[in-house]
């Protein structure tokens, strides 16, 4: 094991050498979606890649104010270790001489820490390569360009039309900046284009294994919001910015290969493996839910007619469904799942996804006939004929979903499944104990 160590740091020092580094920032990604990090000097790497960086052990229960959610886990509770993934490292070009690294979390004696969905979704994928083949993801994100008026009020940065080049050419210094800051990242992005004309973006990233997905994902992220700094706008991947208007979605496809073939289809339709695997995201649709979709504002964006998922079904080629199978040749079948959003960790929706996908592979699940309508132009009979029933509308029902899922949390671990609960139960309250402006609007002068 010292022999092994004394080769990892040796190897972590060769490459800080080469990239010409001084800093590295060193993150995890914690139950709320938000990077905690140690800024470290390039020639102490070596020693938090064999040792670890402290934390406190409530490091990832930290809610919305910063303040421990898990009663268990305070002041008291000691510390985890966050151990650099040199295999993650690349420069922050918006910044000098930096690195950044992705880090898992351990306990004390090495073994993975129980809430750490980096390390979960590793584990996840290990598990389903052998059960099922190797999974491959691609994350496809949205979000807005805004700006922030002297009443500190959001507005869209520029008013267009959908997929229009006026766009492309108002923010054509952002867009310059950003490609060659993700080009340096090594952030495969496959297309970038205007999605909703009020200043809407889209990205498409590679396919890759899971781990290096959630990763770029979270970089292409981190650097739309900080060159969107750099050029005076707010780069937010906000599920619902804009009232009237779409909102911002997280796709994730999957496929998985065994061998030459893909186990999740055979010729033009799902595999038997592949029912069940749409199965099981379909029976744990509002877990999946929460997960994916994990704050207040993201039930704004899941309503009919919004471009957002709101029903439990799948459907071939229907933006409408849960699960959307994508039957183009051209561009490669794979299975969509079309419940998520930027406030998610991205390591824990694909866990998630991973564990709901194994969980139908596992018990045979089938997800029913495909529904190729649009749910929201459906009646309330038809869509009972079909038997497809509304995913939560809240974030509490969301939630009540995920805690009441024992099948889901066997497969993902009840202790990552408890301390998310932890975390979003803190949430829910304190936005439920909130008294907002339309509140006053209607209420301080008429009652």
């Amino acid at each position: 094991m010292a022999e092994r160590r004394s080769r990892t740091a040796t190897t972590a020092a060769a490459r800080l050498k080469r990239g010409g580094f001084d800093y590295v920032r060193c993150q995890f990604i914690d139950l709320i979606g938000i990077a905690r990090n140690r800024l470290v000097p390039a020639a102490q790497i070596p020693k938090a890649v064999e040792r670890g960086l402290a934390f406190g052990a409530f490091g990832t229960t930290l809610d919305i104010d910063d303040i421990p959610s898990d009663p268990a886990l305070g002041s008291h509770s000691g510390d985890m270790w966050a151990v650099p993934d040199l295999h993650s490292l690349v420069p922050i070009p918006w910044l000098t001489s930096t690195g950044h690294m992705f880090c898992d979390l351990v306990a004390g004696d090495g073994s993975p820490y129980p809430s750490d969905p980096r390390s979960k979704l590793a584990a996840l994928t290990q598990e389903f390569s052998r059960a099922v083949g190797a999974p491959q993801f691609a994350y496809e994100a949205e979000g807005y360009l805004l700006v922030k008026t002297a009443a500190g009020r959001y507005e869209p940065a520029y008013r267009g039309h959908g997929w229009n080049a006026d766009l492309l050419d108002v923010h054509s210094p952002f867009i310059d900046e950003l490609a060659g800051v993700l080009s340096v990242m090594d952030v495969p992005v496959e297309r970038l284009q205007v999605e909703g004309g009020y200043s809407q973006f889209e990205a498409a990233l590679r396919h890759g294994a899971p781990i290096d997905a959630a990763q770029d994902h979270f970089r292409f992220k981190q650097a739309f919001r900080a060159i969107a700094r750099r050029h005076g706008l707010v780069g937010t991947f906000m599920p619902k910015p804009l009232p009237d208007r779409d909102g911002s979605g997280l796709h994730v496809h999957i496929s998985a290969r065994r061998g030459t073939k893909d186990a999740l289809f055979a010729g033009h339709e799902l595999s038997v493996t592949g029912r069940h695997f749409v199965g099981g995201l379909i029976e744990h649709a509002g877990a999946l839910v929460a997960i994916g979709c994990p704050s207040i504002n993201s039930y704004k964006r899941m309503q009919p007619g919004f471009w957002a998922p709101t029903h439990a079904f799948w459907g071939v080629d229907n933006r409408s469904a849960l699960v959307r199978i994508v039957s183009s040749e051209r561009h490669g079948r794979r299975i969509e799942f079309r419940a998520g959003d930027g406030t998610c960790n991205p390591f824990l929706l694909g866990a998630a996804l991973l564990a709901a996908g194994l969980d139908g592979v596992r018990r045979k699940l089938d997800p029913g006939d495909p529904f190729n309508e649009d749910v929201a132009r459906s009646s309330a009979a038809d869509l009972a004929r079909h038997g497809i029933v509304r995913t939560p509308w809240s974030l509490d029902r969301a939630l009540d979903a995920l805690e009441a899922d024992d099948a889901l949390a066997r497969v993902l671990g009840p202790e990552l499944v408890q301390a998310f609960l932890h975390v979003k139960r803190s949430e829910s309250a304190k936005f439920s104990a909130y008294v907002s402006d339309w509140e006053y609007r209607y209420y301080a002068e008429q009652h």
